[in-house]
């Protein structure tokens, strides 16, 4: 996971206000911040331009990137631990959260980042993931 954190601070070096992130991280919030940094990479390996937004203190927005275009594009990125039960309630609740921070009659985009100890302890059908 260093290396992913490492690479992926590399890579999006040049997006506006990637300092926030970086600020997040030494502030010990490693986890919000990788997220923001997976989503940042979705965003650029796709050759979106996207910028991540300073924080207003208010919700409506506190949301995470803005995708830049002929449309701006609000982003709330949400992160989920392993310890986080994977259920219709669990993604409910955090599309309820996520929607409160972007505003109410603008384009909005949410990023879920489960990551992968989270993924593979669910069990589909009676059938538990194989994770190698």
């Amino acid at each position: 996971r260093i290396y992913r954190l490492a690479a992926r601070l590399y890579d999006l070096q040049y997006v506006p206000n990637i300092s926030r992130v970086i600020t997040a991280i030494k502030g010990g919030d490693l986890n919000g911040a990788y997220a923001e940094l997976e989503a940042g990479r979705h965003l650029d390996s796709r050759g979106i331009r996207f910028s991540y937004v300073l924080p207003q203190g208010t919700k409506a927005t506190d949301f995470d990137i803005e995708i830049q275009g002929n449309l701006n594009i609000n982003c709330e990125i949400k992160h989920k631990l392993e310890t986080t039960t994977l259920s219709k309630e669990t993604l409910e609740s955090t599309f309820s959260d996520a929607k409160s921070q972007v505003p109410k009659n603008a384009p909005s985009l949410f990023f879920i980042k489960y990551f992968i100890f989270a993924i593979a302890a669910v069990t589909l059908k009676g059938c538990q993931p194989k994770v190698e």
